[in-house]
């Protein structure tokens, strides 16, 4: 993590949610909210990834039934890492500390979640603060998710305030 020269000035509201962990409660975290779209990418990014890297798991085979469950266990531990990391990477903004993980340096997304979570880490940061952290993450993402469109004001916008007349149809006649 480096410390920001200069804090950032971040309120909780519509652009960043504060969360506060019982383990460190005189700091609070800020994540920014995503729009809809990155959240519903985020998401179907998490349940695509969960699923790829349990038949990840399945296909490890070693001569060995305890390394094969050693590889297996790491294996789950990295995916984990690499997946709670990089949604609390999109969603960092802390106003004393920037991540040195960046989106863009690392082949996968999974690389770079598993660089923000090396980097937690590495910052003091338990395994139980980085679950109950992706835990919120999670919950802002789902959230945005659940915003829908007003329907009626969006047509009202596109057709200036009138009454959007039904398309003329004509009926089919059969060929011949």
């Amino acid at each position: 993590m480096i410390e920001r020269p200069t804090p950032l000035v971040i309120e909780a509201g519509p652009f960043h949610a504060a969360v506060r962990l019982s383990s460190r409660p005189d700091e609070s975290i800020y994540l920014e909210r995503p729009m809809p779209a990155q959240a519903c990418a985020l998401i179907y990014w998490l349940f695509e990834t969960e699923q790829l890297t349990e038949q990840d798991v399945e296909r490890i085979e070693k001569p060995n039934e305890e390394l094969t469950a050693l590889a297996r266990l790491e294996l789950r531990h990295r995916c984990q890492a690499g997946i709670m990391g990089r949604i609390i990477g999109i969603l960092w903004s802390h106003p004393d500390y920037s991540l040195q993980a960046l989106s863009a340096t690392h082949a996968t997304p999974e690389a770079f979640g598993e660089a923000v979570y090396q980097e937690l880490h590495a910052a003091r940061w338990t395994p139980d603060e980085i679950e109950a952290l992706f835990d919120a993450a999670l919950k802002i993402c789902n959230e945005a998710t659940n915003r829908q469109p007003n329907q009626h004001k969006i047509e009202a916008t596109v057709t200036f305030g009138k009454a959007r007349r039904a398309p003329a149809t004509t009926p089919l006649s059969p060929p011949g």
